[in-house]
């Protein structure tokens, strides 16, 4: 079955020289918000809600409090539950990517979700398949196989759908453009199509969009 709907980024269509990976310092990151609303219980008037996390009183917690407004918001609970989620978008993000593409990115916006694969950081290796017969497929740049490691190979197909398939394992070390799935695709991949390739579950990472 077809794995989901999502655009893909890599060697293939980003940009050479242009990818930029940066790890979010620890100790930058908000800890603490009050949250400033419109209480519709005062009338309306402002009112601040302080929101912690959940490790925010531990003895070796950097405190880093931050504040924010936010229009629109008459409830507590509902003041709560935004600066809970905004402390979590705080919390979890650990690295932001950065790359130029073509034509093909306007399709995207912010807030949607994507999938990165570069060679840079060693997220698998990617590209754009070069021809297709059958079950083997010839990727654009060649691939090492070692024994008794389970590889995958991602393809997008034009509609943006992936389908992953698993990799014909090997008997001793291989470098090769032929690859070989041990299950035929729903949708036959076709020349130029995007690919992720690497170990299993490794092939690429996703990121969220901030900024285009």
């Amino acid at each position: 079955p077809v794995d989901y709907v999502r655009s893909v980024y890599n060697m293939g269509n980003i940009k050479k020289g242009s990818f930029r990976l940066d790890y979010l310092d620890i100790t930058e990151r908000a800890n603490a918000i009050n949250v400033s609303y419109n209480d519709i219980n005062l009338n309306y008037g402002q009112n601040i809600i302080p929101i912690f996390s959940d490790d925010y009183n531990n003895n070796d917690v950097i405190k880093n409090p931050t504040q924010i407004m936010i229009p629109g918001i008459t409830r507590s609970s509902q003041a709560y539950r935004e600066g809970k989620y905004r402390l979590r978008l705080a919390k979890y993000p650990v690295r932001t990517v950065a790359f130029e593409v073509n034509i093909e990115a306007v399709k995207d916006r912010v807030g949607d979700v994507i999938e990165v694969q570069h060679d840079v950081p060693q997220w698998g290796f990617g590209g754009r398949i070069a021809a297709v017969n059958g079950n083997v497929i010839t990727l654009d740049e060649a691939v090492e196989l070692q024994p008794s490691v389970n590889y995958s190979v991602m393809v997008r197909h034009k509609d943006d759908s992936h389908e992953t398939r698993a990799v014909v394992g090997v008997a001793q070390y291989t470098e090769t453009k032929n690859i070989t799935v041990a299950t035929a695709f729903d949708t036959a991949p076709e020349q130029f199509d995007l690919y992720c390739f690497g170990i299993e579950n490794t092939l690429s990472k996703p990121f969220r969009i901030v900024n285009i």
